[in-house]
């Protein structure tokens, strides 16, 4: 109930934006900024333990930023932290003993780059911001009280997209830097600037480049061990991961024909009937369909080890803002469509939801706050 209330709060609130935001940029503004009040102190404030990671590493993080200082943080190494992170354990001590004052910063630090990351972006894509937070509500939210390091990557790198757009490349290229020093496996995140700038070339090779990517991508897929020690030993990727997602690693891998490629056979099905009827730009159809099929293939790392198909999340929360597109349109039968792939991610949030309570690996997400009381 209290993750139904919130996005149910999260949604209304980026509808009075979306309706605001052309009229009175300030009311648009307090209400997003509702938003990220209400979400910093639910998910902020909740107990350790909702998100398994938080039992792992948020009281070993808060202990060294509270043994470090900001300069030691950018000059010495640390190996087994990422800096980034331990950044904010140094800031969160300065607001607390508690450790939970982390959990509270990250919380702040997430949401507060996606909501100035979708303000920004509507100034420059025509996209509709209700849509998008009912699907991040969807798709992405919960699992932020979960993969705090990765959510930090990659909320930064949603609003350095957002400055990429609006052609302020210094401070894209700035927090594509800083998310690195959060989660070293943003590097994926590169390939999205990379598909921008190749949606406005207007000839045909621009597909034969998207193409070249794709195939990349199956290369890794075919051969992943292979690659993974390649960037292991180019320290792209740092060792705890490196060794993490061996071959020798005990994680679980997928295995059968997955019915989670349902909601994306009915995405393609609503992207391929756009394109047909002409109804938004080239350059936005283009988007679509790089961001879908590279978000279909990184999830087929699932078949490696099954926590490996969050690389996927880089490139899925930034393909949310064109989906939203979509359902901006008059079509009736592009609505159908689209309203289809709505149930279909519902049916499989919803089956998530029940499977992660059930399982440690899940993520444990019934909600529990003995501060607030729930």
């Amino acid at each position: 109930m209290i993750w139904f209330l919130l996005s149910v709060f999260n949604i209304l609130c980026a509808y009075v934006a979306e309706k605001t935001i052309k009229k009175n940029k300030y009311i648009s503004l307090l209400f997003l900024l509702f938003v990220i009040v209400a979400n910093t102190i639910i998910i902020g404030l909740r107990d350790f333990g909702v998100g398994t990671d938080t039992l792992i590493y948020i009281d070993s993080y808060f202990l060294e930023g509270g043994r470090t200082t900001f300069k030691n943080i950018i000059f010495e190494s640390y190996e087994e932290r990422d800096k980034g992170f331990l950044m904010l354990a140094y800031i969160s001590t300065m607001v607390s003993t508690n450790s939970q004052a982390l959990l509270v910063v990250c919380e702040l630090f997430i949401i507060s780059f996606i909501i100035f990351g979708m303000y920004n972006l509507k100034k420059v894509l025509n996209y509709n911001m209700t849509i998008f937070m009912l699907l991040f509500c969807l798709l992405y939210q919960r699992e932020s009280c979960n993969l705090m390091r990765q959510y930090c990557a990659m909320s930064l790198l949603f609003f350095g997209f957002s400055q990429l757009l609006s052609k302020r490349y210094f401070v894209y290229i700035l927090t594509q830097i800083l998310a690195y020093s959060f989660h070293t496996s943003s590097v994926i995140f590169l390939m999205i600037p990379v598909f921008y700038f190749f949606s406005n070339i207007q000839n045909q090779i621009k597909y034969y480049y998207a193409i070249a990517v794709f195939i990349g991508i199956v290369a890794i897929l075919l051969f992943f061990y292979y690659f993974l020690a390649i960037i292991g030993d180019l320290n792209i990727l740092k060792e705890e991961y490196a060794s993490r997602y061996d071959e020798n690693s005990n994680l679980y891998s997928y295995s059968g024909l997955s019915i989670r490629l349902l909601p994306y056979f009915i995405l393609l099905v609503l992207i391929y009937f756009v394109s047909r009827h002409n109804t938004i730009s080239n350059e936005i159809v283009y988007m679509l369909v790089v961001l879908v099929i590279s978000n279909i293939l990184l999830e087929q790392l699932i078949y490696v080890a099954t926590v490996l198909k969050r690389t996927a999340y880089y490139i899925g929360l930034v393909s949310l803002v064109y989906l939203s597109m979509v359902y901006s349109l008059k079509n009736m039968y592009s609505k159908i469509i689209a309203f289809l792939y709505l149930v279909s991610v519902l049916v499989f949030a919803f089956n998530d939801y029940n499977k992660s309570r059930q399982t440690i690996q899940g993520g444990t997400y019934i909600y529990t706050s003995k501060i607030l009381g729930l």
